[in-house]
C-alpha cells in the first residue's frame, strides 16, 4: 500500500466517523427536543443559561472534573427555573481516566432575592439509554416535582 492510497484511507475513515457522529448527535438533539416540547419546556442544544458552574458546586459525585453541560431542557415549575440536561465528566485521578455521560436534573427559586437552599443535583440511572435517563427526570405535569428514577443519586 502506497502512503498516498494510506493517507486518503485514513481520511476517508475519519470523514465516515464524523458523518455517523453527526448524524447521531442530530438525532438525539431531536429526541430531546421532542421531550422539551412534550414537558412543555424549552430546549437548548449548548450550555447558554451558564449552568455548568452552578451543576459543578452541587454534583454528588466527589473527583469529578471536566465537566460539561449540554442538551438543557428548562422552564419554569412553580416558583422554580427547572432545568435537566446532559453531564458530561471524568472521573479518576491516579490511573485509567474515564468519561460519563449522564442525565441530571436540578431546581433553583425564580426570585434571585431569595436564597436558595443548596439544591441537589439528580442523577438519572447510568444503566439506562440516554433517552431514557431524561424519561426517568421527566417532571411531574401535576406538582413540578422530579420521578425519581431508581439508583439516583442526590
Amino acid at each position: 500500500m502506497t502512503p498516498a492510497l494510506l493517507l486518503a484511507s485514513l481520511l476517508v475513515l475519519t470523514l465516515a466517523a464524523l458523518v455517523v457522529e453527526a448524524a447521531g448527535r442530530a438525532r438525539r438533539c431531536d429526541r430531546v427536543r421532542s421531550l422539551a416540547a412534550e414537558w412543555r419546556m424549552n430546549y437548548g442544544r449548548a450550555d447558554s443559561l451558564r449552568l455548568t458552574p452552578r451543576v459543578a458546586r452541587r454534583f454528588p459525585i466527589p473527583g469529578a472534573a471536566a465537566m460539561r453541560v449540554s442538551d438543557v431542557v428548562y422552564g419554569i415549575r412553580g416558583d422554580a427555573y427547572r432545568y435537566v440536561f446532559t453531564v458530561q465528566y471524568t472521573l479518576g485521578v491516579s490511573g485509567p481516566k474515564t468519561r460519563h455521560r449522564r442525565v441530571a436534573t436540578f431546581e433553583e427559586p425564580r426570585d434571585r432575592r431569595r436564597v436558595a437552599a443548596d439544591g441537589v443535583v439528580t442523577l438519572a440511572p447510568e444503566d439506562l439509554p440516554l433517552i431514557e435517563q431524561y424519561r426517568a427526570l421527566a417532571p411531574d405535569e401535576a406538582s413540578g416535582a422530579v420521578r425519581q428514577g431508581r439508583g439516583t443519586v442526590g
